[in-house]
C-alpha cells in the first residue's frame, strides 16, 4: 500500500509541475493515471471514468489556487479577460457535471479524445494573429461568452480544466503563454470548485469504496495534492526561465503524448467490452 501512496505523491508532483507550466490543473495527467490505479482501490469499472474525473477536479482546485498565486506574483493576471469569460464558464461547469452523470465512461473518454484532436489541429493549422481579446467588439464578446460556456461544459465533463480549450484560444490572440496560464488557472479555480461539488452530489448514492465523497476518492486526492505543493512552484519557475517558443512546443508534445495514451485506453476498453 505504501508503494501506491508514493506513486500518487509523485503523480502529484508531476501534475503540479504541469499546472505551473501550462495551467493544466493536473487533470490531463491525473485522469489517465487514476484510470489505471483506481481499480486497485476497489472502484467499479462502470464508474471508473466518473471517479477519475471527480477526483481530478478536486486536485485541480488545489493546484490552480497555487498556480494562480505564483503566476500573479510573476506577471499580473488580466482580470478583464477573466470577467469576460467567468459567468459562462461557471454556468458551463455546472452543466458539464450534470451531463457527465448521464453518460458512460467510454463516452466521456471519447469527449476527452475529440478535444485533444481539436487542440492538436489548432496548433498545426496556422492562424493570423489578432488583437487582444479585451479590445474585441460587442459581437465578438458574445461569441467568446458562448465559447466560454462550451469550454466550461467540456472541461468539467472531461476533468482537465480550461487549458485544453482556453490556452489555444488566448495564444491565437497574442497572449504570451505565461499570461494565458495565469488566466486559465483562475478559470480552473471556479471550474474545479463547481465541478467537484457537482461530482460529489451526483455520485452520492452510488456504491463506492470507503472514504469516497460522491465521485471523489479522498485518499488519492489528498496524496496527489501533497505532491502538487512541490510541483507547482517548480513549474512556475521553469516557465519563467525558458523561451516562449520552447514552452509552446513542449505544451504541444505533451498533448500529443496524452492523446496517444488515451486513444490506446479507449481501444483496449472497447475491445474488452466485445468479449464481455
Amino acid at each position: 500500500m505504501w508503494l501506491m501512496d508514493i506513486i500518487l505523491i509523485l503523480l502529484g508532483v508531476v501534475s503540479g509541475l504541469l499546472s505551473g507550466l501550462f495551467g493544466l490543473g493536473g487533470g490531463i495527467t491525473v485522469i489517465p493515471c487514476l484510470m489505471l490505479t483506481l481499480t486497485y482501490f476497489g472502484v467499479p469499472e462502470d464508474v471508473l471514468m466518473h471517479v477519475a474525473v471527480g477526483t481530478s477536479l478536486s486536485i485541480m482546485l488545489a493546484n490552480s489556487v497555487m498556480t494562480a498565486m505564483h503566476h500573479h506574483r510573476v506577471s499580473k493576471i488580466n482580470f478583464g479577460v477573466v470577467k469576460l469569460f467567468l459567468p459562462t464558464i461557471g454556468l458551463g461547469s455546472i452543466l458539464g457535471g450534470i451531463f457527465a452523470s448521464k453518460v458512460s465512461s467510454n463516452v466521456l473518454l471519447c469527449f476527452f479524445i475529440i478535444y485533444l484532436i481539436y487542440v492538436i489541429l489548432s496548433k498545426l493549422i496556422k492562424y493570423k494573429k489578432s488583437r487582444d481579446i479585451t479590445s474585441l467588439d460587442k459581437e465578438k464578446k458574445i461569441f467568446v461568452r458562448l465559447y466560454g460556456l462550451m469550454a466550461g461544459i467540456i472541461s468539467t465533463m472531461i476533468g482537465t480544466g480550461s487549458s485544453l480549450m482556453m490556452m489555444p484560444f488566448l495564444i491565437k490572440r497574442n497572449f504570451k503563454i505565461q499570461q494565458a496560464v495565469s488566466i486559465t488557472s483562475v478559470f480552473n479555480i471556479f471550474l474545479a470548485t463547481l465541478g467537484s461539488l457537482s461530482y460529489i452530489l451526483l455520485g452520492w448514492d452510488h456504491s463506492l469504496p470507503k472514504y469516497s465523497l460522491g465521485y471523489v476518492y479522498l485518499p488519492a486526492s489528498i496524496l496527489i495534492m501533497l505532491g502538487g505543493f512541490v510541483g507547482v512552484p517548480w513549474g512556475v519557475h521553469i516557465l519563467k526561465c525558458i523561451n516562449e517558443n520552447l514552452a509552446k512546443t513542449l505544451y504541444f508534445l505533451l498533448i500529443v503524448f496524452i492523446f496517444i495514451t488515451m486513444l490506446i485506453k479507449l481501444v483496449l476498453s472497447m475491445h474488452l467490452l466485445r468479449f464481455m
